[in-house]
């Protein structure tokens, strides 16, 4: 198995704040997903459709800092 890193084609949130959703108190981020394609993907196609899909969604792809205070 292989496993990539994709990240955001472009920068995200146009340096404006996002106030974000309760789910970032989460500490442990999962999906309840799976996907299963019945053929052989490209990856590369895959990975450039991820990186664009990506850009438009910056609560997505952002990260969760926790800082020595807990905040």
């Amino acid at each position: 198995m292989a496993c990539y890193l994709v990240s955001p084609s472009a920068a995200t949130g146009r340096n404006r704040h996002i106030e974000l959703a309760g789910i970032d108190l989460w500490v442990i981020a999962r999906t309840d997903k799976i996907f299963v394609y019945p053929s052989e993907l490209n990856i590369e196609q895959f990975k450039d459709a991820l990186s664009r899909t990506l850009s438009l969604w910056p609560l997505i792809t952002g990260r969760l800092l926790l800082l020595d205070d807990n905040h």
